[in-house]
C-alpha cells in the first residue's frame, strides 16, 4: 500500500479508462452540491469577480465544463498530465509520516519510497494580483435554497502568507466576531436583529491564496434584521471605525498569544489521518443556476460606511476574558485504591438524585477535562408534543442567555454543549481544567432561576421555526431521518412539530419552566485532570442548584425500538423535500437483534467485521464501476442498541427503483464473494479490525466520548473495544458467512429488512417495482407503527 501511494507521485498511470470514470465521479459530486446554500454563494463570487481575474472562473467542475474542453479540441489527458509534471515536484511538495516506529526507521522508509519524486524550485510567495477583485459599492441579494436570511460581507486583502508570525487577521477577525458587551454581535442581537454572526478568513480554498486574503463576515439576520440591513452594516462599519481610532491593544494581542500558545502547548492529538493532511432583472448564474439580484448601494450610503459620522455608544472593545487558565498542575491519583481501579471509569456517586461516574486520567496527563451530565426529566415530557417543544425552547433561551459567558470560555477552549435531547437536559463542558468548576457553578445559578424575555422569546421562536422548515431538504439526511421516524416509537414528525410550535407563547413557557425541574434524575462523568474530591463537589454544585425531587425509574421516558417481523420486506416511498433537489437516496436496512449480554459483543464484532470485508467490493462494483452516484456506503447502525446494517446510495442519473434493485444485486452477491475469501484476505480484514480495536484513544476527549456512549446506552461496558477484540480472535470465516446467510440471504427466514427511498424531482414514482422482491409498502407510518411491535426498553 504504501509504494503504491508513493508512486503516484513519481510515475502515475492516468490510464484512459480510469479518467472517463473519474469524469463521471467529479459530476455526480458537483450534482451532489448544486443544492448547497454555501457553494452557490461562493461560485456567485466567482461569477461577480473581475473579467480575467482568476477568479473568474468555474471553481468546481462537472461532466459539461470537461466534455465541453473535449469537444473544443483539448487532449483531457495531455492537459493532466501538463498539470502534473509543472505542480508535482518536490519544490511544491510537503510529506508528514507519522507512526509508532523510530524517526530513522522512518527516514528510511521516506527515502526508499519517495527519493525518486523529481526535484523542483521552491514556490515564492507573492501577490499575483494588485487589481480589485469585485468592483466595490455593489450589494448581491442569491436566491437560498434553505429558508435563510444571511448576510455576507467580503473584504479582499493584500497576501498574509508572510505575515504568518503577527496574523494580523485573527486579530480582526477575534474583534470582529466577539460576543460579549460592545461587540457587534451583542448590539445586533439586542436589537433582535441576528442569531448568529462569524469573521475572518477561512483556512482553505480561495479565501487564503497568493492572490489575497479574502475576509469575510457571515451575519445570520432575523426577518426584522432583513428589513434593516443596511442599519446592520451600518453597525459594522462604525465597530471598524472605532477599530480605526484606537491602536491595537497590546493586552488583547497578549490574550490571544497566550490562548494560542496554551493550544499549541497543551493540543490534543487529532487523528493521524486528519492530522497528516488540514438591481437589474433577475440574473442567473449559469453553472449552478442560481438567482440573483444585483443593487447598486447609493454612493451617499458608501461615504457614511467609508466614515461614520457617529459610533454607537454601545459599542467598545471586549474586556479581559477571566476564564484563560493559570493552574495546569496535573492530579495524581489519591491512593492505591484508586490507581487499582483507574483504568475504567467507576461509579463514585450512586443516589436517588445523581449517578456520577469517575475516572481520573492516567493516559495523556494534561491539565484538560470533561464533565457531561444528563439530566433527566419526567417521561411525559418527551411524550407530549406541546412538553417536548416547551423543554427544547427553554434550553435554547437559556444557551441564549449564557451565550457571552460561554463565548469567552469557549475561546479560551473551555468548551460547552447546553442543549435538550430526548426526555433530558445535556450540559457537557470540558477543555482546560482550571476555571471548569467556576463556570459550571456560574450556569447553573443562573440556570435555576432563569425566566426568559419576551424580545429573545420572540427570536428564538422564529429561529427554531425556520430550522424546522429547513429539516430534511437534503435527500441523505432525510433519508436517516425517515428510518428512524419508523423505527423508534415516540418521535415527533417536523411538520406536525412547527405547526405545535407556532401556537406556543411567552405565557405558555413560563407557566412550564417551573413543572420542568420539579423531579429529576442526574447522570454525568468526570475525566481527566480531576481529583476525586473536585468530582464531589461538582456533584455538590449540581445538588445545591437542582435541589428538586428525585426522578423515580418508573416515571423516566422508556425508549423503545420496532422490532421488524421476522421475513419482513419493507418500503417507505417518499418525495424530496426541495422541488428542485435531482438526487435521489435509497437506504436498505438489515435489523439484526437486540444488544444484551456476551452474546451480542460477538454478534457486534461479526457486524463490524462483514462491513469491514464487503465496503470497498461495494464502492467498487456501484461506484466505480457503475457509476451510480458520488455517495455509495455501507454501515453498522446502532438504533438504541438494536443492531443493524445498512446499504446506502444517492444518485442523480437513477431512480430509486434501479437504485434499490443495483443494492439487492449486490447483497445477493455477497454470498460468492465471502465463499472465494481466501484465508490470507480474511485474516487481513480479521486482524486489521483487531488492531483498530485495540487503538489507543488519540485524545482525552476521544475517549471520553467513548466512556460517554457507554453511559448513555446504560450498558457500562468500558472495555468493549477490548472485549470485541478478543472475541475478534476466535471468529472464523464462516462465523461471517453466517451471519450473512441468517440476516441478509433473500429468503431467509430471520431476514428483517426496510428500504426507505427518496425520490429527486426528475424521477416518476410510478416507475414499476416488477424486478424487484415482494414487497409490503409502509403508507402511513403512524398507522404502520401502531399496529407493530417494539423491543423492551433497555435504557
Amino acid at each position: 500500500m504504501k509504494t503504491r501511494f508513493s508512486r503516484f507521485f513519481i510515475s502515475p498511470l492516468f490510464k484512459g479508462e480510469a479518467m472517463d470514470r473519474e469524469v463521471l465521479s467529479v459530476d455526480s459530486e458537483f450534482n451532489q452540491v448544486l443544492q448547497s446554500d454555501a457553494c452557490r454563494l461562493e461560485q456567485l463570487q466567482c461569477h461577480t469577480s473581475a473579467s480575467g481575474h482568476s477568479f473568474n472562473r468555474f471553481f468546481w467542475g462537472n461532466k459539461k465544463s470537461l466534455v465541453d474542453d473535449i469537444e473544443k479540441g483539448i487532449n483531457l489527458r495531455e492537459q493532466i498530465l501538463k498539470l502534473y509534471n509543472e505542480n508535482y515536484h518536490g519544490g511544491l511538495m510537503k510529506l508528514v509520516v507519522i507512526g509508532g516506529e523510530s524517526l530513522d526507521i522512518l527516514e528510511d522508509w521516506v527515502l526508499e519510497l519517495f527519493s525518486h519524486v523529481k526535484e523542483g524550485p521552491q514556490l515564492k510567495v507573492v501577490a499575483l494580483y494588485n487589481a480589485p477583485i469585485w468592483q466595490s459599492g455593489k450589494l448581491y441579494k442569491l436566491e437560498a435554497v434553505e429558508e435563510v436570511h444571511s448576510l455576507n460581507l467580503t473584504w479582499a486583502l493584500s497576501c498574509l502568507n508572510n505575515e504568518y508570525l503577527k496574523k494580523p487577521q485573527d486579530y480582526l477577525s477575534h474583534l470582529l466576531q466577539h460576543e460579549g458587551k460592545g461587540s457587534v454581535y451583542f448590539i445586533l442581537k439586542s436589537k433582535g436583529w441576528i442569531t448568529s454572526l462569524s469573521a475572518g478568513v477561512a483556512g482553505d480554498g480561495m479565501s487564503r491564496s497568493r492572490v489575497a486574503y479574502i475576509f469575510s463576515m457571515c451575519i445570520h439576520l432575523t426577518d426584522s434584521g432583513l428589513e434593516k440591513v443596511y442599519d446592520v452594516i451600518g453597525i459594522v462599519y462604525q465597530y471598524i471605525k472605532l477599530l480605526q481610532q484606537t491602536s491595537p491593544q497590546n493586552w488583547i494581542f497578549k490574550e490571544l498569544q497566550e490562548i494560542g500558545n496554551l493550544m499549541f502547548k497543551f493540543a490534543e492529538e487529532q487523528p493521524q489521518d486528519d492530522y497528516a493532511a488540514e438591481l437589474a432583472d433577475i440574473q442567473y448564474e449559469p453553472w449552478f443556476g442560481s438567482r440573483f439580484n444585483e443593487e447598486i448601494i447609493p454612493d451617499s450610503l458608501l461615504k457614511v460606511w467609508g466614515d461614520p459620522p457617529e459610533i454607537n455608544l454601545s459599542l467598545h472593545l471586549p474586556s479581559k476574558n477571566v476564564f484563560i487558565p493559570n493552574d495546569f498542575f496535573i492530579r495524581n491519583a489519591d491512593s492505591s485504591q484508586n490507581q487499582a481501579r483507574s483504568h475504567h471509569p467507576f461509579c463514585l456517586i450512586d443516589e436517588p438524585l445523581i449517578k456520577l461516574w469517575y475516572k481520573l486520567d492516567d493516559t495523556f496527563k494534561v491539565s484538560r477535562a470533561s464533565t457531561y451530565f444528563l439530566v433527566t426529566l419526567k417521561g411525559g415530557v418527551y411524550n407530549d408534543i406541546r412538553s417536548y417543544l416547551l423543554a427544547d425552547l427553554f434550553a435554547v433561551l437559556l444557551r441564549d442567555e449564557l451565550n457571552e459567558m460561554l463565548y469567552q470560555a469557549g475561546i479560551t477552549e473551555l468548551g460547552t454543549t447546553l442543549a435538550f435531547t430526548g426526555d433530558s437536559l445535556l450540559l457537557q463542558l470540558y477543555g482546560f481544567n482550571d476555571k471548569l468548576i467556576v463556570l459550571l457553578s456560574k450556569i447553573l445559578t443562573i440556570a435555576k432561576s432563569f425566566i426568559p424575555s419576551a424580545d429573545r422569546f420572540k427570536v428564538i421562536k422564529e429561529e427554531m421555526e425556520r430550522s424546522l422548515r429547513n429539516a430534511n431538504l437534503n435527500p441523505l439526511s432525510h433519508s436517516s431521518y425517515l428510518r428512524m421516524q419508523l423505527l423508534v416509537e415516540v418521535f415527533w414528525d417536523v411538520d406536525d412539530q412547527l405547526l405545535c410550535l407556532v401556537d406556543l407563547s411567552l405565557a405558555d413557557l413560563e407557566e412550564f419552566i417551573p413543572k420542568l425541574l420539579v423531579q429529576l434524575h442526574i447522570e454525568g462523568l468526570c475525566h481527566g485532570n480531576l481529583s476525586e474530591e473536585e468530582a464531589i463537589n461538582i456533584a455538590d454544585i449540581f445538588k445545591c442548584n437542582l435541589s428538586t425531587e428525585p426522578l423515580p425509574v418508573n416515571l423516566r421516558h422508556k425508549e423503545r425500538v420496532l422490532c421488524l417481523p421476522s421475513g419482513a420486506n419493507l418500503v417507505k416511498d417518499v418525495r424530496v423535500k426541495n422541488k428542485f433537489e435531482e438526487n435521489s437516496v435509497v437506504q436498505v436496512y438489515f435489523q439484526i437483534e437486540v444488544d444484551t449480554g456476551q452474546e451480542a459483543t460477538k454478534l457486534g464484532a461479526l457486524a463490524d467485521l462483514f462491513e469491514d470485508i464487503v465496503q470497498e467490493p461495494l464502492f467498487d462494483q456501484l461506484r466505480t464501476k457503475e457509476q451510480l452516484g458520488y455517495v455509495v456506503e455501507c454501515s453498522v447502525r446502532v438504533t438504541n442498541r438494536v443492531l443493524g446494517f445498512c446499504f446506502c446510495v444517492q444518485s442523480s442519473k437513477y431512480n430509486p427503483v434501479y437504485l434499490h434493485g443495483r443494492i439487492d444485486n449486490f447483497i445477493n452477491s455477497v454470498e460468492k464473494l465471502l465463499a472465494e475469501l481466501d484465508n490470507e484476505s480474511f485474516e487481513n480484514h480479521r486482524n486489521g479490525l483487531i488492531a483498530q480495536k485495540l487503538e489507543k484513544d488519540p485524545s482525552l476527549s476521544y475517549e471520553t466520548s467513548q466512556h460517554w456512549g457507554q453511559i448513555l446506552e446504560k450498558r457500562y461496558m468500558f472495555d468493549m473495544p477490548q472485549k470485541e477484540a478478543e472475541v475478534l480472535r476466535n471468529i472464523c470465516k464462516n462465523d461471517v458467512i453466517d451471519l450473512y446467510n441468517t440476516y441478509f440471504k433473500p429468503k431467509s427466514p430471520k431476514r428483517r429488512r426496510l428500504a426507505v427511498r427518496v425520490w429527486g424531482c426528475n424521477t416518476n414514482m410510478t416507475d414499476e417495482d416488477s424486478n424487484l422482491e415482494p414487497f409490503t409498502v409502509i403508507e402511513d407510518h403512524s398507522i404502520f407503527k401502531k399496529s407493530s411491535e417494539f423491543y423492551s426498553s433497555l435504557f
